[in-house]
């Protein structure tokens, strides 16, 4: 499926200049994996608790990151992450 992040997003969640950015994503994505899994099938947005999720920066404030599915621009399925102020 295809993937989307939100700038703010990666900033909170994945961003670093540590260079362990794709430790960060792989944390993100299995986290996200985690919250789909647990959800009931129709489910079509998915809320993941920070306390799950990897810091890349300084603490942001987020308390989670959504996670939700809807159609592309050829109506397949796309998974976009971003912050709840996004929505």
């Amino acid at each position: 499926m295809p993937l989307i992040i939100t700038a703010d997003a990666r900033r909170g969640f994945v961003a670093g200049d540590d260079g362990g950015e794709d430790r960060r994503l792989h944390a993100v994505l299995s986290a996200v994996a985690r919250a789909i899994g647990q959800s009931p099938a129709d489910e079509v947005c998915y809320v993941v608790p920070a306390e799950d999720l990897p810091s890349g920066q300084a603490p942001t404030g987020e308390d989670q990151l959504i996670a939700l599915t809807e159609p592309g621009d050829t109506g397949t399925p796309v998974l976009t992450l971003m912050l709840s102020h996004e929505m």
